[in-house]
């Protein structure tokens, strides 16, 4: 070990690593982003497959217990209000 002109104490291989540890953090922090992107896009396509999924295991009405269809005009002045 030397000492700094700070008064500090350095090991001879620290000169070394302090750059292979800046460029090992600045990978890490790029890897961090992709994945936060990764797992985002992830939890989108779960949220949609969830609601596919329900929305395929709802009741369907048939006959006389269907709701009557509405006018494409009907359904413009609904969509309005």
């Amino acid at each position: 070990m030397w000492e700094s002109a700070l008064g500090q104490h350095h090991l001879p291989g620290e000169r070394v690593a302090k750059p292979l540890l800046d460029r090992l953090d600045h990978w890490l922090r790029e890897l961090n982003a992709f994945l936060l992107a990764v797992a985002l896009g992830l939890a989108i396509l779960d949220v949609t497959c969830f609601t596919a999924l329900k929305l395929r295991d709802m009741p369907v009405a048939y006959g006389n217990d269907a709701a009557p269809a509405l006018s494409q005009t009907q359904l413009t002045s609904a969509l309005v209000r």
